[in-house]
């Protein structure tokens, strides 16, 4: 789903500091990867967060990527998030994506 009504559809260049969420629902919690359903503070919007930590041992450069995803509440009960693997969240189209490097952008 397209959301045309949030805020961070609108805006060019995403930072953290435009990010402001309230986790209505935790899929799955481990110190390396979470799944939660969020909702912006500011519209509204749901979102999926799937967030994955890659531990790097040797030069403690861990690796983190997040993926938001724009969902609706037919979409909720049409998939069950708990159960998608952290690779199936790349079929979803648009979403942002939070990479290593910090940049934060829509996927279109």
């Amino acid at each position: 789903m397209k959301p045309t009504k949030c805020h961070l559809w609108q805006k060019e260049n995403i930072t953290s500091k435009d990010f402001n969420w309230e986790i209505i629902k935790t899929y799955w919690e481990d110190s390396h990867f979470w799944r939660y359903l969020q909702k912006c503070k500011k519209c509204g919007q749901l979102y999926i967060n799937d967030t994955l930590e890659f531990i790097d041992w040797k030069e403690g450069n861990d690796e983190i990527y997040t993926t938001f995803i724009p969902v609706s509440e037919e979409e909720l009960e049409k998939h069950d998030f708990s159960e998608l693997q952290p690779i199936e969240v790349f079929m979803f189209s648009p979403r942002i994506l939070w990479d290593k490097d910090g940049s934060i952008k829509w996927i279109k």
